[in-house]
């Protein structure tokens, strides 16, 4: 840089100082060391200290443009300015008359101006200060986001300071659950917890959650089991994740349906179909299968409009599937075609706890859904 700006300082300073001490007036007595240290010290700014090794050299034009937006200031910036006189006017008007190397704009003065360094041409300073001022609206909702976060994150602290008050009396409800209500009705399940339990943990001055619900997911195990005891039938629609064996229960469809249609056991396979209808909508069971449900999508949804896999939505980590008709069928005459052969396990772990595989109509093929890694899942702990 050194040679480059040896020469842009004869080439301006010394007419440049003169003119500017014989012809202008500035706020205060300003020296002419002064103001070319000035230009020195605007240059500081702008140029690199150390030149990186093997950088290239620097460009001849986009240096003389700093030069001269650093000559102007440091010149032309103190300049005296009243109702009367308007040296800053002046000056712009014979530093455009005399040095036309340097391009400006037509409108403004020489002040209003910096160098952009990709175009190597003036610029407005309005230019940079509507970006200034979005970057500054874009900060300001930023924070007024953020002051929100705090105190809903106030909010949760005070939240779950009270929840560690009560969790022990919780966790000893839970378990008191676990270990013995099991081989209860939903009935006696209500007499045990609400009746009996809470109240004896009251009187030892055990804090609960209030309106703490232990009644399991899913269907009333006591009301399934006393209709299908009633009547011994196939249930409309069976709970496959409570089934404490669910392999079993596959094959008990696919040698039903081999018996019935005198078919070898071997080449027959199960095949499902995702109907459009929940739980409550099944008036009785299905003639050539069983209709199952409780099964949980992970990796995509099912768009139930179309009856097909699509990705999943934002934030939506498991998806519930509607009731799934598995029926059996011989192996040459399965449809596969337009299917992702899904694979179900039976929790989150996956390894070793395949039950079987679904076939789940799809618009894409069998690539996208293994690499998205989508499944089902008999039971999911969220």
């Amino acid at each position: 840089y050194v040679p480059l700006l040896i020469e842009l300082f004869g080439r301006y300073m010394d007419k440049s100082l003169e003119h500017v001490r014989r012809n202008f007036k500035t706020v205060c007595p300003l020296p002419l060391v002064n103001q070319a240290q000035s230009v020195c010290k605007i240059l500081e700014g702008i140029i690199p200290k150390e030149p990186v090794r093997g950088a290239p050299p620097p460009d001849k034009k986009l240096m003389e443009y700093h030069f001269v937006f650093a000559a102007t200031w440091a010149l032309g910036g103190a300049m005296f300015v009243d109702k009367v006189t308007d040296y800053r006017t002046q000056f712009h008007k014979w530093w455009v008359s005399e040095w036309k190397n340097v391009a400006y704009p037509e409108k403004g003065l020489v002040f209003d101006f910096y160098v952009d360094e990709k175009q190597i041409m003036m610029v407005p300073w309005s230019e940079k200060a509507e970006k200034t001022q979005k970057k500054a609206d874009l900060a300001d909702r930023l924070v007024n986001g953020l002051s929100g976060e705090n105190k809903r994150w106030g909010n949760a602290i005070a939240e779950f300071g009270i929840m560690e008050g009560k969790l022990v009396g919780d966790v000893i409800l839970a378990s008191a659950f676990v270990s013995y209500a099991g081989c209860f009705n939903s009935h006696f399940r209500q007499i045990l917890v609400y009746d009996c339990w809470m109240y004896s943990m009251a009187n030892y001055v055990y804090v609960l959650k209030k309106g703490m619900d232990l009644t399991p997911g899913g269907p009333d195990e006591s009301k399934q089991l006393t209709d299908w005891t009633a009547d011994l039938a196939l249930l409309k629609v069976t709970w496959i994740s409570g089934l404490f064996n669910p392999q079993s229960f596959l094959t008990a469809v696919m040698q039903t349906t081999a018996r019935r249609n005198d078919w070898p056991l071997d080449k027959t396979m199960i095949i499902t179909e995702v109907t459009k209808k929940q739980i409550d909508q099944i008036e009785q069971p299905s003639r050539d299968g069983a209709f199952i449900h409780g099964l949980t999508l992970e990796g995509c949804r099912w768009d139930e409009k179309a009856g097909v896999l699509d990705d999943s939505r934002p934030k939506e980590l498991f998806v519930s599937l509607p009731v799934m008709l598995i029926r059996a069928v011989t192996a040459d005459k399965a449809e596969l075609k337009d299917a992702y052969r899904t694979p179900v396990y039976k929790t989150e772990r996956r390894f070793r706890e395949e039950v079987f595989t679904a076939q789940l109509k799809s618009k894409h093929g069998e690539i996208k859904w293994t690499l998205a890694g989508a499944c089902l899942f008999l039971d999911v702990v969220q």
